[in-house]
């Protein structure tokens, strides 16, 4: 007999109607989360480092769902990966708009979405070039973990800084960016002025 290697042939993941029904609520599990817990994450720790806990997150449960035996385990671990994901892609929208001029912040906005949009192509590919579904979790999610990298290397923002009342930061930050554009700038000497924004979770809720 022919070995099933695919999730709809283990558990009839797509086709069953109740399974759609159940992937319909894992969904707005995962949305709710996100929008309950996403914001006071980004508050406390930035835009940046909240992105990567949400890559961490979504990177580490599907490498855990390359050995998970049971359809009722495997929809716990979707949801969390919709859940990091969520976290990851908000966090570094936020973060890239915060660096964005205000006249270039839809064209950013835009090209992010692009470039989240050629995600789903590379997914397509390993789904054709893995044909075991446990082997295709593995590659996806040390591929999350690869992606981290680049969050690793670019500063915070300095936006994020001057909320949480952290000027030399914010300076700091600046600076590091004037010497990328080969513009080096003291900012030794300056005053910023800004509007520090401390929230509990309660109102950031609320707004």
């Amino acid at each position: 007999s022919k070995e099933i290697t695919t999730l709809d042939g283990l558990w009839g993941f797509y086709c069953e109607t109740e399974t759609q029904i159940v992937r319909g609520i894992e969904l707005l599990l995962f949305l709710e989360l996100g929008l309950l817990t996403s914001t006071a994450i980004f508050d406390r720790v930035g835009r940046r480092n909240g992105a990567i806990v949400g890559s961490v997150i979504a990177a580490a449960v599907t490498v855990v769902g390359t050995w998970i035996p049971s359809f009722e385990l495997m929809l716990a671990i979707r949801v969390l990966q919709g859940y990091g994901q969520f976290i990851n892609f908000t966090g570094v929208y936020c973060w890239v708009i915060e660096f964005a001029p205000s006249h270039l912040r839809n064209p950013c906005s835009a090209m992010l979405s692009m470039v989240w949009s050629f995600g789903y192509i590379v997914i397509v590919l390993i789904g054709y070039l893995i044909p075991v579904w446990n082997y295709i979790f593995l590659a996806t999610g040390i591929l999350n973990f690869l992606m981290i990298t680049p969050l690793l290397i670019y500063p915070m923002s300095p936006r994020f800084a001057l909320v949480r009342e952290k000027e030399e930061d914010a300076k700091r930050i600046l600076e590091s960016w004037s010497k990328v554009c080969n513009n080096n700038i003291s900012f030794e000497n300056v005053s910023l002025t800004y509007k520090s924004r401390k929230q509990n979770y309660l109102k950031q809720l609320k707004d």
